[in-house]
């Protein structure tokens, strides 16, 4: 029976050659929608607890935050707000955050870099640590910016816009002169997991201000890092003490999940497409195989 069952297979190559493939194929294709997945997920992961400090001062209602005529959003903190979180015995330091909303990065033949689906992230840059104690940027290549008319990229925006160091990096602002250029003084990266597809602005705090709060020395919002022996709970408490009252304070944990589960929708979204796919592959190769089965027994 054994001799006769190979003789048949091997009488019928292209055949047992398809059979064969249909199963790898499939299998190989669900597989790797899995991985990809994961592999997805796991990144995202490294980049939100690798930029999420141990506690944010943010405005109540962040994602709908009052903004005036000129975009600027009038939920700030002064520096006075971030001297009285730093006097506090439960903060180790408090750093302001500036973010910008609708600053595109334009290549150097004038094309736009990014934009179809990661965002741009446009920020300011301190040495304020993540939750963890370690820095929330890595520097890769230059130094960080420090004239008002400088600018620090990601290393695949540099590499989609075609910059080196010393380029003159054009940029299109959402108000105010919406042609901008600044000098490409270094590359960097998210800590813990590159960008994610992103595309990274980042400033100096002067030039932050200027580009995004009109010149006016405040800030979007505060990271704090916690005393030595304090949890994020005790620091939250603390800072709600002094902050103004259109603002709350947030642990580095809640911030963290609130980040994973808005991206994990979108995510969950691209893993369903995918293994729809997957799922139609493996039908396929089921039905190649029916079908090479129902000819073989037609044929014995």
């Amino acid at each position: 029976m054994f001799r006769l069952t190979l003789r048949n297979l091997l009488a019928r190559k292209l055949r047992l050659v398809m059979s064969g493939l249909s199963i790898v194929l499939g299998v190989a294709f669900l597989s790797g929608v899995l991985v990809f997945s994961n592999g997805l997920s796991t990144t995202f992961d490294g980049i939100i607890y690798g930029s999420t400090p141990d506690g944010v001062v943010r405005a109540k209602d962040f994602a709908e935050f009052d903004a005036g005529y000129s975009g600027t959003p009038t939920n700030v903190v002064t520096p006075e707000n971030i001297a009285d979180l730093e006097a506090l015995p439960e903060v180790d330091r408090a750093d302001g955050d500036i973010a910008g909303f609708g600053m595109s990065l334009l290549a150097s033949d004038g094309t736009l870099v990014g934009g179809t689906g990661a965002p741009t992230l446009a920020f300011n840059c301190h040495d304020g640590p993540n939750m963890d104690g370690g820095s929330i940027l890595e520097l890769d290549n230059g130094r960080w910016p420090e004239g008002t008319d400088e600018i620090v990229l990601d290393n695949g925006a540099a590499e989609n816009g075609v910059y080196e160091l010393g380029d003159e990096v054009q940029l299109l602002a959402p108000y105010g002169d919406i042609q901008q250029t600044a000098t490409l003084v270094g590359t960097a990266e998210f800590n813990g997991g590159g960008t994610a597809g992103a595309t990274l602005l980042i400033f100096p705090t002067v030039g932050a201000q200027r580009l995004f709060l009109d010149g006016n020395d405040v800030y979007n919002r505060v990271s704090l890092t916690a005393a030595e022996g304090v949890s994020q709970e005790e620091l939250t408490d603390a800072a709600e003490q002094v902050i103004p009252d259109d603002f709350e304070a947030a642990t580095g944990d809640k911030v963290a999940d609130e980040s994973q589960a808005a991206i994990g929708e979108f995510l969950d979204i691209i893993k369903i497409f995918l293994l729809i796919f997957a799922g139609i592959a493996v039908l396929v190769g089921g039905f190649i195989i029916l079908n090479t089965f129902s000819i073989l027994v037609a044929q014995r």
